[in-house]
């Protein structure tokens, strides 16, 4: 005994399938200003977290905390380069 076939132009013969077909892009032209507000809010938290926090960071992987902004923008680079790819740059 063979499968049913679907037919071709009704993959999902559904009449929700349907309409969530058609209400989709509606749908996601409507919450993608909701979505964008949230990451930038969610993004804003995270950096206000991290330059309140960072010296905990240095300190729990026991780095040196820079005691100037170029020294910090300097080491910090160092310190994404060690976090991402596990490898210490000097220089």
């Amino acid at each position: 005994m063979e499968p049913p076939l679907l037919r071709l132009g009704h993959p999902c013969p559904n009449a929700f399938s349907d309409l969530a077909f058609v209400a989709w892009p509606t749908l996601s032209l409507v919450c993608l200003p909701l979505g964008d507000r949230a990451a930038i809010t969610y993004s804003d938290l995270l950096e206000a977290t991290f330059d309140l926090y960072r010296h905990l960071l240095y300190d729990a992987l026991r780095w040196k905390l820079p005691e100037n902004p170029d020294e910090e923008r300097r080491v910090g680079q160092q310190l994404t380069q060690y976090l991402w790819r596990g490898e210490i740059v000097t220089g």
